[in-house]
């Protein structure tokens, strides 16, 4: 409370524990800000005389909602709100002027804080959006790219095959068995750059969101085996398809590419004690969608291993340079485009099991099946 020239003549309990003093009339008004540590909204800018809630009332009758802080030194500083209003006797004499301050520190804080989490958070959405952008023009690029450096290296590549072909054929004698030894080892230096550059357009292929349609992944299945016919019979291997797939949403002409590459590699990496088999099969994941497993009976993959294969230019065993570690990354590719998860496991009895799932689009529609996989 104050009176009417404003000198300060009460405190309650509170205002006395938060400005660390009594009320003293004996202060002059213009000393108030000063003495009593209050400072602006800021809490760095010293209160004018004029700007201290208690005068203020008695200039205006009435304020409401004024912030100040109060720090005095030593004491922690508190953040209020004040509301006052003067005092009057019934023929309008002044008595004084009563201010009532309310803590909001605690309250501020938390609204700073909030305030600060949303800038954070629109600094990290902007920054996943510029990251999005950035990897649609990377993803864009590298598929130009691949393109190109297929289209510009397949030529002169083929050039050099079919020099050193005529080399061996008109020359062979000349050049003797050392040198058709060079010759040939330079031909297949070729050809493995040549499939290398196919497995890296095939990666840069499989980016983008793609199209969706129902198709019969028995259908796929079989065409993709089709593909792979010259393969099949020369390791004389089985490999069942069974009548009953389910039809499923998916991109099929990359679903195709994914079947191609699991059954190939199954193929490829065949066991030589015993005849290859390779199933296809399918079966609902409990979510909805399908998982669909491509089982086999070959060399296997070694349990450490079974993570890190799907990773780009990963080899179970590098020195026997049977692959390029594309394959199994371009199928995992192919897979997360889908939504879907990939994986590696044990075949009972010695192999491979290669498990992914295709989510599926609610309510799927029981029409005709649209769009498969062109011949």
């Amino acid at each position: 409370m104050a009176d009417p020239e404003g000198r300060l003549v009460m405190f309650n309990d509170t205002a006395r524990a938060w400005h660390g003093l009594d009320a003293d009339a004996r202060l002059d008004p213009s000393e108030h800000a000063g003495a009593y540590g209050l400072l602006g909204p800021d809490g760095v800018t010293p209160l004018p005389a004029h700007k201290v809630p208690v005068h203020r009332v008695l200039r205006e009758e009435f304020v409401q909602g004024l912030e100040v802080v109060v720090a005095r030194p030593g004491r922690r500083p508190r953040r209020v709100t004040c509301s006052g209003r003067a005092m009057r006797t019934a023929d309008g004499t002044c008595l004084g002027a009563v201010v009532v301050m309310h803590d909001v520190t605690a309250e501020r804080a938390r609204e700073q804080a909030l305030v600060a989490a949303h800038v954070e958070l629109a600094e990290r959405t902007q920054e996943l959006a510029d990251r999005g952008e950035e990897l649609e023009r990377s993803n864009t690029e590298l598929e130009q790219f691949a393109g190109i450096a297929s289209h510009d290296l397949s030529s002169p590549l083929a050039v050099v095959s079919g020099y050193l072909e005529m080399l061996g054929e008109v020359h062979g004698e000349a050049i003797g068995e050392e040198g058709r030894g060079w010759v040939e080892t330079a031909r297949r230096g070729v050809a493995r750059m040549t499939e290398l550059m196919d497995s890296l357009l095939s990666y840069s292929q499989t980016g983008g969101t793609g199209r969706r349609e129902l198709a019969d992944l028995g259908e796929v299945a079989r065409l993709a085996v089709h593909d792979l016919d010259a393969a099949v019979r020369a390791a004389g291997a089985s490999v069942q398809v069974p009548a009953d797939l389910p039809r499923v949403y998916c991109d099929p002409v990359l679903l195709r590419q994914l079947l191609q590459n699991l059954v190939g590699n199954s193929v490829k990496y065949r066991d030589p004690r015993r005849p290859c088999a390779v199933r296809v099969s399918a079966a609902p994941d409990g979510a909805g969608g399908w998982e669909v497993a491509v089982v086999d009976n070959g060399t296997g993959i070694p349990a450490e291993h079974r993570e890190r294969v799907f990773e780009m230019y990963a080899q179970v065993d590098p020195s026997a340079r049977t692959g390029h570690g594309i394959g199994l990354a371009t199928c995992q590719r192919i897979v997360a485009r889908h939504g879907g998860r990939i994986r590696a496991e044990e075949t009972p009895g010695g192999g491979t099991t290669v498990r992914f799932t295709l989510p599926q689009r609610p309510a799927v529609s029981a029409g005709p099946v649209r769009g498969t996989c062109p011949p």
